[in-house]
């Protein structure tokens, strides 16, 4: 029926965990030295016998009329089941390093964030200072053009127009002067930043390998707690 099958299936599993949690352990008998003697008219004959949890479990052969027995590949063979129950799984570790995981690699995406939208309100600036440029100059080398063809005699009209081009010529020497301070502020950021986010990564780096080698662990355990769980 399927209930005696069940509990066959039970019975078997238990079978197969107790195998699981049984200690074979290889007791190697090598010899002894300077034994008292214990026979009249000559030494001792000696054997020894192996006592395990209140039984006789070997018996090795005798060694006749020596005080140093010597055994040649004498091997007690024990088996017992493992009784002790294993550490309790405690999963707190593994939360609070998970916890720190989440908080570094929020740390890492702000700092990421941060600089993206800095570099691109710099970059923009930057973009519109070099367009501003572009335009100066063109205005610069127009009025530098108008001045060349005027007559000699059109004194006021050249007057005003180098007004205007030293005017340009200061705007060009500012933008020039903004030019430089956006690329430095850009340089300057992503160096702090960069620097931020790589001492993140190897931080994160090993947060990583801490919570695989708790996971791996807690696996383990689990594993043993498994075999003493027979129901």
């Amino acid at each position: 029926t399927a209930e005696a099958k069940a509990q066959l299936a039970q019975e078997q599993e238990a079978a197969r965990k107790k195998k699981l949690r049984t200690i074979k352990l290889n007791v190697d008998i090598v010899g002894a030295i300077g034994l008292a003697k214990a026979d009249m008219g000559s030494l001792s004959d000696p054997f020894v016998e192996v006592w395990f949890q209140g039984k006789l479990v070997h018996t090795t052969k005798v060694i006749e009329n020596t005080l140093s027995p010597r055994w040649d590949d004498e091997v007690c063979a024990v088996e017992f089941e493992a009784m002790d129950v294993p550490a309790p799984i405690n999963e707190k570790p593994l939360e609070k390093v998970k916890k720190e995981r989440a908080r570094v690699e929020a740390l890492l995406d702000i700092e990421v964030d941060s600089r993206r939208f800095t570099v691109d309100e710099l970059e923009k600036g930057l973009a519109d200072t070099e367009t501003k440029q572009r335009n100066n100059d063109f205005t610069l080398k127009a009025k530098l053009l108008e001045r060349e063809k005027l007559e000699d005699w059109n004194n006021s009209r050249r007057k005003e127009i180098t007004g205007e081009i030293d005017g340009l010529e200061l705007v060009k020497k500012k933008l020039a002067m903004l030019q430089v301070s956006f690329q430095e502020r850009i340089g300057m950021h992503c160096a702090v930043i960069d620097e931020a986010v790589l001492i993140l990564q190897n931080d994160l780096h090993g947060i990583k390998a801490r919570q695989k080698v708790m996971e791996k662990d807690l696996a383990a355990l689990r594993e043993v707690h498994a075999l003493w769980n027979t129901s």
